[in-house]
C-alpha cells in the first residue's frame, strides 16, 4: 500500500473517530453496564442498541484494521495519542472555553536560544548545537525560567532523548489539563508556572506498562533524586511524586496542594484516554471511579472543584 493511501485512511479513521465519539461512549456503557449485570446480556434492548453502535462504527473499525496491519505497534499508538488529544481539544474549543493557550512568540523558533546555551529548539524537535555547554544541573532554571508553554514542552523532550525519559502526548494533556484547571476556577493559592511544569515532569521516569506501580513501590526515591539532579527543589521533587500515592508514608504525611492537582488530572487522564487493554472511560463515569475507587478514603483538597471543572468543561450534570 503506497503511503498516500495509507495517510488517506488514516485521514478517515480520524474522521470517523470525531463522528462517532458519543456512539462509542454508549458502546462502552453498554459494556459496563453488562459486565455489572450479566442478565443485561439477555435483554432485546441491550442486544438491539448493542448491535446498532458496532454496525455504526463498522467502517471505524475497518480502518483502524487496515491501519494496524500495515504499521507498527509504536506508530498505532502514536496515531491512536494523536487522534485522541485532537477529539479532547475539539471537544473543549466547542464548549467555548479560554483554554488551550497555546503561545506563539513573534520571533521565529530559529533565532531563539535558550540562556546562550546553544540550543535551539522548534516545535518538538529541538536542533542541537554546541552540546558541551548544556549543565543539566541548571535544567530545572531553564524550563521553571521559561514561561512559554510549547517551549516548555521542546525542553522536556529534549531531556527526554537526551536521557531516555518517557514522553508521549499524555504529557502534553495532562500539562494543558492542569494548566486550564488552574486558571478555569482561579486557583490562587499555588504556582501557575511551578505546577505546570511538575505536571510535564512528573512522569519522566515513568514505564509505559502495567509495571509502572511495582517501579515506584521498589524504586520510590529514584524520581526524586533524578528531579534533584536537575536542579528542582526538595519541594518540587515532593510535588512530583505526590501525583499517586504508592509511595507515600501512611502516617503524619502532609501533601502539597499542587500534589493533589497533580494527583486529579492523573487518574482523570489514565482514565479518559484509549489503552490497549481497554477504551477510555466516558467522562461521567471517569470522575465517578475517582471519587468512589481511586481516591475511595482519602482527602484531595481539589476533589469537589475539580468535579465543578470537568461540570463546567463537559455540560453535563455528574
Amino acid at each position: 500500500m503506497e503511503n498516500t493511501e495509507l495517510d488517506s485512511i488514516i485521514e478517515k479513521y480520524k474522521e470517523l473517530k470525531f463522528k462517532n465519539y458519543e456512539i462509542e461512549n454508549n458502546l462502552r456503557t453498554l459494556i459496563k453496564a453488562k459486565e455489572k449485570f450479566p442478565e443485561f446480556g439477555k435483554d432485546q434492548k441491550w442486544i438491539k442498541q448493542y448491535r446498532q453502535n458496532l454496525s455504526d462504527i463498522s467502517e471505524e473499525m475497518e480502518c483502524y484494521k487496515i491501519i494496524k496491519d500495515k504499521v507498527s505497534n509504536e506508530e498505532l499508538q502514536e496515531i491512536s495519542y494523536d487522534i485522541k488529544a485532537e477529539i479532547f481539544k475539539k471537544i473543549y474549543y466547542d464548549n467555548n472555553l479560554d483554554r488551550f493557550d497555546m503561545q506563539k512568540d513573534e520571533i521565529s523558533a530559529k533565532e531563539y536560544n535558550i540562556q546562550n546555551t546553544g540550543y535551539l529548539f522548534n516545535n518538538l524537535d529541538p536542533e542541537i548545537k554546541n552540546e558541551e555547554n548544556f549543565d543539566k544541573s541548571k535544567f530545572a532554571n531553564m524550563i521553571l525560567g521559561e514561561k512559554n508553554f510549547l517551549k516548555k514542552l521542546d525542553l522536556a523532550v529534549f531531556l527526554a532523548k537526551k536521557d531516555n525519559n518517557f514522553f508521549d502526548t499524555s504529557v502534553i494533556y495532562k500539562a494543558e489539563i492542569t494548566k486550564l484547571f488552574v486558571n478555569k476556577m482561579q486557583i490562587e493559592e499555588i504556582d501557575e508556572n511551578e505546577v505546570i511544569t511538575a505536571a510535564i515532569m512528573y512522569t519522566c521516569k515513568k514505564v509505559d506498562s502495567a509495571r509502572e506501580i511495582e517501579r515506584i513501590k521498589k524504586e520510590k526515591n529514584k524520581d526524586f533524586e533524578y528531579l534533584k539532579s536537575l536542579g528542582f527543589s526538595d519541594r518540587f521533587c515532593k510535588i512530583c511524586l505526590e501525583h499517586t500515592r504508592y509511595n507515600q508514608p501512611e502516617e503524619n504525611y502532609e501533601r502539597e496542594p499542587e500534589g493533589d492537582i497533580l494527583e486529579l488530572v492523573e487518574n482523570y487522564v489514565g482514565l479518559t484516554m484509549h489503552r490497549e487493554d481497554r477504551m477510555a472511560f466516558p467522562i461521567d463515569e471517569a470522575i465517578d471511579l475517582i471519587e468512589n475507587k481511586n481516591l475511595q478514603g482519602k482527602y484531595n483538597r481539589y476533589l469537589n472543584l475539580f468535579k465543578e471543572f470537568v461540570e463546567i468543561m463537559e455540560e453535563i450534570r455528574i
